[in-house]
């Protein structure tokens, strides 16, 4: 019986050890962290790439001479009752504001460090230059979170794996 419940503890505590490594702020194998103390989340990005402070928003780009970009952010609700789907129309407003031919391509069901998301692929043209745009959006608590791959039409293929690995090792704090 002694043994059963060592093993058992064993267990539990090996389990406890491994969710909370995957909590804390330690970059997965090939990746480095690039959101700041004060973000509500961990946004960990390839080690190449280079973390861009100029704005207010966790933001990298993959490097001098390819901004292809990745940018999080978080925001507090305006409506205790918003889902992700009524949160995405009321900022398309903003989006058909700021961009020019602004047209989506596809909507379906993500999930954001296990909560529930959407996914939105769209072109736009922004300073007169195409732009393709893969945004994954969920809510937590009474916040919103976004996180937005960004690149050229041309590059959207060459960095989209290297987007799937920073949208899936995305974490909430």
């Amino acid at each position: 019986m002694k043994k059963i419940i060592s093993v058992a503890l064993s267990l539990v505590l090996l389990c406890s050890l491994l969710v909370s490594c995957n909590r804390s702020g330690d970059a997965p194998d090939g990746m480095k962290l690039a959101s700041g103390e004060k973000a509500d989340y961990y946004l960990y990005i390839p080690e190449d790439w280079v973390i861009d402070l100029q704005t207010g928003a966790t933001t990298a780009h993959v490097s001098s001479t390819d901004l292809s970009n990745v940018t999080a952010s978080s925001w507090t609700l305006e409506y205790s009752d918003d889902t992700v789907d009524t949160w995405h129309e009321r900022e398309l407003e903003g989006l058909n504001a700021g961009f020019d031919d602004y047209k989506e391509e596809s909507v379906r069901e993500s999930t954001l460090d296990g909560a529930y998301a959407k996914e939105y692929v769209f072109t736009a043209k922004l300073g007169g230059k195409d732009r393709k745009y893969r945004q994954i959006a969920a809510i937590k608590g009474t916040s919103v979170y976004a996180i937005t791959y960004s690149t050229t039409p041309e590059l959207y293929d060459e960095h989209n794996d290297e987007a799937d690995d920073i949208f899936a090792q995305f974490r909430f704090r």
